[in-house]
Parts: C-alpha cells; sequence; structure tokens
C-alpha cells in the first residue's frame, strides 16, 4: 500500500516515536510510507525528518504558525491532489484537523486517524464538537490503549469505528558495560539504590508526588538517589520544591539525556506518577532495561504494568502509596529482580514492532473492505 502520514512535530517525543515506528514497521513491510509534517516557527525537527528518511520515508514539511491557518489547508488539499495515495493516516489534533478535511476535499475515501491522549482540554465542548465532525470524515479511528478506546467512545466517537493498536518497540541496543562507567559519571556512591523518572518537566507527569514520596523514604534510608531526567517549564520550580524538602544532593536533575536507554540500566527502580497517559512509551524502555515500575494507576497505565507483578501502580497524587511501593522495592532486592525481568518479557510479548504492523495492516485492510463498491 502507498500510505501517508501526516502530523504536527515540535520534538521527539511519544507520538512522534510511535508514527516513526509504525513507518519503520511498514516500509519493512514492503509498503510505501510519506510523511508530511507540519512545523513551528522556533521548533527545528531536522534530527526527526533525519530519522523517517533514514527509515526510507519521504518527508515533506510545512509551517504551521498558529492553530487555524486557510493557507495550510490549502497546501494539504493541493499537495493530496497532485500525491495519489492508497490510505491518508493522521495523527494528532493539527494532524487530524488539516489532514482529514484536506483529504475529503481532494477526493480521499480511505482516510484513519490514530487518538493518543486523554487530556483535559479534550472534554472541552468546541473541541468535542469538532472532533466528533472529523470523525464522521474518517473510514475508521486506531486508539493506542483500551482506556484510550474507552476515552474516545465517552467524547463521540462511535465504538464499531474504533481499532486498538498496541504501541511496539524493539529492545534498545545498549552497551552492557556502561552501567559502571554511568554509574560514575553520575557519581553515584557504590550500594545507593537509585529510582529514575524520565519525562518532561510539566504538571502532567507528577514530580511533585515523587518529591514528597522520596523525602519519607529519604528521612527513613541514607541510601537512596532519585535521577530525574528531562527538561520543562517545571525545571526551576521544582528544583525549589526539592531544596525546601531538605533533599539536597540525594536528588540530581539530568535534564535531557540522549543516552536515556543507559542510563536506565544504571538503575534500580523506574517511577512514573502521571496524572494521565495515553499509552507511556517510557514504561515500556523501562521493562526493556529490566527495571520493576511504580507508577499512576490512571489512563492506560495498568495496560502496560502488570500491578504487582511488573511493578506497582498506585493512586495517582498519592505521595504515601508512592513512597510505600517504593519503600517496598528499597528493602526487596530480589522483588525487585524478579519484577524487572517480568517487565522485560511482559515488553517483548506484547509491545512488538511485529505486533503493532499486523495492527495496523488488519485495520487498512479491513478499512478497504468495508468501503468497497459493490
Amino acid at each position: 500500500m502507498n500510505i501517508l502520514f501526516i502530523q504536527k512535530v515540535k520534538a521527539v517525543c511519544g507520538s512522534e516515536r510511535i508514527m516513526l515506528g509504525a513507518a519503520e514497521e511498514l516500509i519493512r513491510r514492503g509498503h510505501t510510507v510519506d510523511c508530511l509534517i507540519y512545523t513551528t516557527p522556533g521548533y527545528p525537527v531536522d534530527d526527526y525528518v533525519r530519522m523517517l528518511t533514514n527509515a526510507g520515508s519521504e518527508v515533506t514539511e510545512m509551517v504551521l504558525a498558529g492553530n487555524i491557518s486557510l493557507r495550510v489547508f490549502l497546501k494539504t488539499r493541493t499537495f493530496l491532489k497532485h500525491h495519489r495515495y492508497d490510505i491518508v493516516h493522521t495523527h494528532l489534533v493539527h494532524g487530524d484537523w488539516y489532514g482529514i478535511s484536506a483529504a475529503r476535499h481532494a477526493g480521499y475515501k480511505y482516510i484513519i486517524s490514530t487518538k493518543y491522549n486523554d487530556d483535559p482540554f479534550r472534554k472541552g465542548f468546541l473541541f468535542r464538537s469538532i472532533e466528533k465532525h472529523l470523525t464522521r470524515k474518517c473510514s475508521k479511528v486506531l486508539t493506542i490503549s483500551e482506556w484510550l478506546k474507552t476515552f474516545a467512545v465517552q467524547m463521540g466517537v462511535p465504538e464499531e469505528k474504533i481499532d486498538v493498536v498496541y504501541y511496539g518497540m524493539k529492545s534498545p541496543e545498549i552497551d552492557k558495560n556502561s552501567k559502571p562507567e554511568l554509574r560514575k559519571e553520575l557519581d553515584i556512591p557504590v550500594g545507593d539504590i537509585v529510582y529514575l523518572i524520565a519525562a518532561r518537566l510539566i504538571p502532567q507527569k507528577g514530580h511533585t508526588y515523587l518529591l514528597e514520596a522520596f523525602r519519607k523514604l529519604r528521612s527513613e534510608a541514607d541510601n537512596v538517589l532519585l535521577l530525574i531526567a528531562g527538561e520543562g517549564k517545571l525545571e526551576k520550580e521544582l528544583k525549589q520544591k526539592a531544596d525546601s524538602l531538605g533533599l539536597g544532593s540525594s536528588v540530581r536533575f539530568l535534564g535531557f539525556r540522549k543516552d536515556i536507554h543507559s542510563v536506565m540500566r544504571s538503575c534500580d527502580v523506574f517511577v512514573h506518577p502521571s496524572l494521565w497517559e495515553g499509552f507511556g512509551i517510557v514504561l515500556l524502555e523501562a521493562m526493556h532495561a529490566s527495571l520493576p515500575v511504580v507508577a499512576s494507576d490512571v489512563s492506560a497505565i495498568p495496560e502496560v504494568v502488570a500491578d504487582g507483578e511488573t511493578g506497582f501502580c498506585v493512586p495517582f497524587k498519592d505521595s504515601d502509596t508512592l513512597y510505600a511501593r517504593m519503600k517496598q522495592l528499597l528493602n526487596d532486592p530480589g522483588l525487585r529482580a524478579e519484577m524487572g525481568s517480568r517487565g522485560k518479557q511482559r515488553a517483548q510479548q506484547m509491545f512488538t514492532p511485529e505486533q503493532m504492523g499486523d495492527g495496523l495492516e488488519r485495520a487498512y485492510r479491513e478499512m478497504r473492505e468495508s468501503l468497497k463498491t459493490p
């Protein structure tokens, strides 16, 4: 099949990585996957374009300065008229708004949209009205978790239009000898138990509750360390909170790390107290690194983290329960190893590029079969 992906890109985050992984797998299977990406002035995406190109995709960029642009709609429609694809597959809000409408105006019949998030703003009346209108123009809707399917139905998407296709990732290739070097680089004392969170420093990720839980843990054990990897608008505020809690050097802010998989291999427990999460790719990364995971029991997280088997799911915004589970793993190295091993096995069995590719091909095939003219 000849497929076009459409998405707005500002940085390489979860949805961008899912689209990239889907393109790689479909191209590996012999399909053609081109990408039309909307970019924002001041946010270069050269690295992402390079990743897509290296995967074998032909990439077209269009500048989208604001949320509403007649010019971008017209350019997208013209692009679609000049290129004939079997399927137009849109991703995220702007990909849907411009891609679905332009594809319909350009005469396309096979249009499919993937829903990635359950952000609170999606519950607003205006947004829900626009989404319902666009959904009527789609042939099929995909979600990346069962929870998002439920959420999409609540937002007015007909259930019969929805298929669930989980994200699948390959096990990262990591130098097995990197752990001692990284622990030395990060000045981690021998014997310390290291907790890690890797996420953007934004309210959604729940860093505040983690710092409060870690303060309780630190008051009872002096051989614990918390690493915070990521960048974001809350960096200054979170550093001030860590200082006000008296955590000092027991909390390290690492900033953005390109070698996050190696950092994970150097840690003992992964923590992710998010307030909502459409899927949580970073959870899979931690599981591939054989880390037990302590995460919130919100949105799709319980579909990824098997509570009591590969880690613990705790109530969101509950620093007391978060602390209790972190302490349980601190005091039981055997449990850490067992949960980490089960997590890696779960990631390798349930969330693979192969199952993702199978799901996408099945959805495309069913869509085309259902719309064939008798």
